[in-house]
């Protein structure tokens, strides 16, 4: 199933509710500022059974490498280190973000294809539920 997210570039084209789930994410002023105002690409590849999701930005690019259902350490390009395990449930890839470092705010990231070819991104702040949805279209080749 994660097949269908392979080797298609996306980039941002809508989002609701990032400065609550920021907030609630305890993202500081600078940091939530530079993020409401990032235009973001995003694409994930595959060797064997390892994953490599890439984000880049004009403010910072970052990648994560990982296997499905295997925990690893995220140095997320907002400065905290998460405890991050990618899996798939029915049609989404799911992100679990655990806090290593108290204070820091664990979080869920449901990634799902839409019928229109679009991803969205469903953002939800663990303790308090708090919600952020963001679409990304296919970037034309």
């Amino acid at each position: 199933m994660v097949d269908k997210f392979l080797d298609i570039k996306f980039k941002t084209e809508s989002e609701q509710g990032l400065e609550e789930y920021l907030v609630a994410q305890k993202i500081g002023f600078v940091l939530r500022n530079i993020a409401k105002n990032l235009s973001i690409t995003k694409t994930l590849t595959r060797d064997g059974d390892t994953y490599t999701y890439s984000f880049e930005s004009t403010f910072k690019n970052h990648k994560m490498v990982f296997k499905l259902g295997e925990p690893f350490i995220d140095h997320g390009a907002d400065g905290r280190d998460m405890k991050t395990t990618f899996f798939m449930e029915g049609d989404a890839l799911i992100a679990t973000q655990e806090n290593i470092k108290e204070g820091d705010v664990p979080c869920r990231i449901e990634r799902r294809l839409r019928p229109d070819g679009k991803l969205e991104a469903k953002f939800i702040s663990v303790p308090t539920d708090t919600l952020c949805v963001r679409i990304f279209a296919p970037v034309k080749k």
